[in-house]
């Protein structure tokens, strides 16, 4: 999954706003042994299949419209369990990366539809993607520490990695917001907003923030 964050000389930047930890260029991924190796097989087809979609390595359907692209042929089983699974690993990790994500009792019931390979229906724990966007290029070589935040009044998290946004709704039921929809589909459509990079207030307040601690 990592593939697509190495750089010419195959690392990547892992970048954290935690006091402690130090801006780091790695050539693996962020690591910690978390599933057994039945469970590690399983999502790791799950991982594969995101992995080749990312890099444009599937026969999928593409149509823009403005700055959002709409793509069909998904494979919500795959992508679902594998967007799952990554906000469980974060909220269990011990690794100080990931100590923002508190997820309290989603936590325990993320596991269990993983454990059950169940990846529910769209508005639990539903998923926006953004594509990060910088002079015409998508910034696939970063990876900023992931934070709790609103998001259309819900609680929510926020990763970025693969040249992505991923923010999750933190709910295990049908929220207000009208975003939800934009999330992956049992039908095979998924909504991708493309985003300037320049222009995220987050981005750039993640910035302010690495410059005042002397990380920049």
């Amino acid at each position: 999954m990592y593939e697509s964050l190495y750089d010419e000389i195959h690392r990547f930047h892992v970048l954290s706003v935690e006091r402690a930890e130090r801006n780091r260029l790695l050539q693996k991924g962020l690591r910690q042994a978390l599933l057994c190796g039945a469970c590690e097989q399983r999502l790791g087809v799950y991982e594969r299949y995101v992995s080749l979609m990312m890099r444009g390595g599937l026969e999928l359907e593409y149509e823009t419209k403005g700055r959002q692209v709409l793509v069909r042929g998904v494979d919500y089983q795959a992508v679902r369990m594998f967007q799952l699974s990554i906000l469980w690993r974060a909220g269990v990790s011990l690794l100080p990366f990931f100590s923002q994500v508190v997820l309290g009792p989603h936590q325990e019931k993320l596991r269990v539809l993983i454990d059950t390979d169940d990846p529910g229906t769209p508005w639990r724990y539903s998923c926006l993607m953004f594509t990060l966007i910088y002079e015409g290029k998508i910034q696939d070589d970063l990876i900023m520490q992931p934070v709790m935040i609103r998001c259309d009044g819900v609680s929510a998290c926020r990763f970025v990695f693969g040249g992505h946004v991923w923010v999750y709704f933190v709910a295990n039921h049908q929220t207000p917001s009208r975003l939800e929809r934009f999330s992956l589909q049992p039908s095979g459509e998924l909504t991708i907003h493309m985003t300037n990079m320049a222009s995220a207030p987050f981005i750039t307040e993640f910035g302010r923030v690495l410059s005042e601690q002397g990380k920049l």
